[in-house]
């Protein structure tokens, strides 16, 4: 089975948007942030949710994501996209079950890499008040500051 990798899909800048919601500089700027999560989790759990023994994790090449960038790339395409497992597992070379594994682990590790990028989205309108303080007159919240 072949897979799409993150080099392949940042050559086409305009479907690399499509795909993740990103261009590659943001990506790019994500990333960092998405290791730390990542490294973070992996220091504690395995992929299958187990907690971690004394075995420390290690990143094989032949692994379903073997870099960081596959990892957020997988994650990103789920989130945006709304495909199914069956699908993603198809555009990435894997079973449905290895990809429910990877979600598992991968959803609260983007999660946490939002939080520390400050780029998590509000969930409140309190959390939404305070990220747009300071911007005049944000064109995207235009119409929702009423009922703010």
């Amino acid at each position: 089975m072949s897979r799409i990798g993150f080099q392949e899909a940042a050559s086409k800048q305009v479907s690399f948007m499509a795909l993740t919601g990103l261009e590659v500089a943001e990506f790019n700027q994500l990333k960092p942030f998405f290791e730390e999560a990542f490294l973070h989790r992996m220091k504690m759990f395995t992929i299958e949710g187990k907690e971690r023994g004394n075995r420390i994790f290690v990143d094989y090449q032949n692994a379903s994501l073997p870099k960081i960038e596959d990892k957020l790339l997988f994650v990103l395409i789920f989130v945006k996209q709304n495909l199914t497992q069956e699908v993603m597992g198809f555009m990435f070379g894997m079973s449905q079950s290895k990809v429910h594994e990877w979600l598992q682990t991968l959803i609260p590790v983007l999660r946490q890499a939002l939080n520390l990028s400050k780029d998590l989205p509000a969930s409140t309108k309190e959390q939404f008040s305070e990220a747009i303080k300071g911007f005049k007159n944000p064109l995207f919240v235009t119409t929702a500051l009423k009922d703010l």
